[in-house]
């Protein structure tokens, strides 16, 4: 097994169908059509981090061309979860593959 390593991901998706916004007074104001989210996650290689990240996207499809990857030491690792607990700690640790966070969604 290669030695695993630590991934943020800034992901770009276009959302199936798209989501109504609506406002503070219940009225609908047009649709968002995708959402950028931050990824950290642990895998074998970058292109093992996009499948990962490809899996746990349920609601609309992957626009890689728009998104960005970068391998992270533990301390960026540390900076990207602060003051959150990773969700998953073994794949912090990189003792096993798997997503340790994700952000909230930021809608276009």
């Amino acid at each position: 097994m290669a030695r695993l390593k630590r991934f943020h991901v800034l992901a770009s998706v276009v959302l199936r169908p798209p989501e109504p916004i609506v406002g503070q007074d219940g009225e609908t104001d047009g649709a968002a059509t995708g959402y950028y989210q931050n990824i950290g996650l642990t895998a074998e290689s970058e292109s093992s981090a996009r499948t990962l990240v490809a899996q746990s996207i349920l609601d609309g499809s992957v626009v890689w061309s728009e998104c960005e990857t970068r391998e992270l030491s533990y301390f960026g690792a540390r900076a990207l979860t602060r003051p959150l607990r990773p969700s998953d700690l073994r794949a912090f640790r990189a003792k096993t593959t798997g997503i340790w966070y994700k952000s909230g969604r930021v809608l276009y």
